[in-house]
């Protein structure tokens, strides 16, 4: 991923505009990433996941192999205390 400091951006925004519609740019400033430049492709993308990530299903819905295959799933063992929780008492 391409990087470039607030001022470099400004003072070279036309090259910078044509790099992001080939990969992302992370802009810093004072030393930190504060924003991402990105073309208009890829924003229109992130947008369409977005909406599927806030779209719920009820489980009433799902096919009974699918709702079986995640009541099969665990967490890493780090996680052990939380799959406890899924566990029939």
């Amino acid at each position: 991923m391409a990087e470039a400091t607030a001022a470099e951006l400004i003072k070279n925004f036309s090259r910078y505009m044509d790099i992001a519609q080939r990969e992302p740019i992370a802009v810093k400033s004072h030393g930190r990433v504060s924003t991402y430049l990105v073309s208009a492709t890829a924003y229109e993308e992130l947008q369409r996941y977005r909406q599927i990530g806030q779209q719920s299903f009820a489980t009433k819905d799902l096919p009974f192999d699918l709702i079986s295959l995640i009541a099969q799933c665990r967490m890493a063992p780090e996680h052990d205390c939380h799959n406890a929780l899924l566990n029939p008492a």
